[in-house]
């Protein structure tokens, strides 16, 4: 049989984003604190919601780590805790490391001179030592990569998360924890990456910014073709 054609209106945002949207901005302003209560009756006076959507927008939060709740305990903002800074920062490495590789290559023209405008005014904090300006910044920049990824599946899954993860860590982060001159040196080598649309470059940099393992040189298993020398090898023990 033909299928009938229709024509949809627009999706609108549903009570649940817009709540989960409104409670998400208040945590990353500093307008809820962490280890705020988050009480039904405050949110809905608040909002100006029904309790269900503000429940469902809740239960998102918690799954990417903004929100914590125990059942007939609390519902709060997250409160981090120090001892998971390391951990923090390599989730952060694995995750943004892969979105850089794919996204610098194939990223267009005008969102790459966005993103390495944004990648100077990062540069710029970290110069200033300025800890607020470098947290808003650092966020806009993974902003910036995550929105040219072209991998959708990687982004449905990673964009949230990583948001959460970065304002957890900004929470237990202070201004004597940041290695200032090595996250500029750092930053510098992505602004070229980014700028040559290398993506290995921008994996490496990115990897290092949140202190990943630099990895291993590895040399060639197979002969020098340009050479036609053979590599070099290496006595038993």
């Amino acid at each position: 049989m033909p299928v009938p054609q229709s024509h949809q209106a627009p999706r609108r945002r549903t009570l649940r984003r817009e709540a989960e949207e409104a409670i998400r901005d208040a945590i990353y302003t500093g307008v809820l604190k962490p280890g705020e209560p988050l009480g039904d009756r405050d949110l809905q006076t608040w909002l100006g919601f029904s309790r269900t959507p503000i429940r469902e927008a809740l239960n998102d939060l918690e799954r990417v780590g903004l929100i914590e709740m125990s059942p007939q305990r609390y519902t709060r903002v997250f409160v981090p805790h120090s001892e998971d800074r390391l951990d923090l920062l390599h989730s952060l490495g694995a995750l943004m490391s892969g979105v850089a590789r794919l996204t610098v290559p194939s990223i267009e023209a005008d969102d790459r001179e966005a993103l390495i405008s944004t990648l100077h005014e990062l540069l710029d904090a970290v110069e200033h030592r300025d800890r607020r300006r470098f947290d808003k910044t650092s966020r806009d920049t993974l902003e910036h990569f995550l929105a040219a990824c072209p991998n959708t599946i990687l982004l449905e899954g990673t964009h949230d998360f990583v948001s959460g993860l970065l304002y957890r860590l900004s929470v237990i982060r202070d201004a004597a924890h940041v290695d200032w001159s090595r996250v500029g040196t750092t930053v510098s080598r992505l602004i070229q990456a980014v700028r040559e649309a290398d993506g290995v470059a921008a994996e490496l940099a990115v990897g290092t910014m949140f202190r990943m393992p630099e990895p291993p040189a590895i040399e060639p298993i197979l002969p020098d073709w340009t050479t036609g020398t053979r590599p070099a090898q290496h006595a038993e023990h």
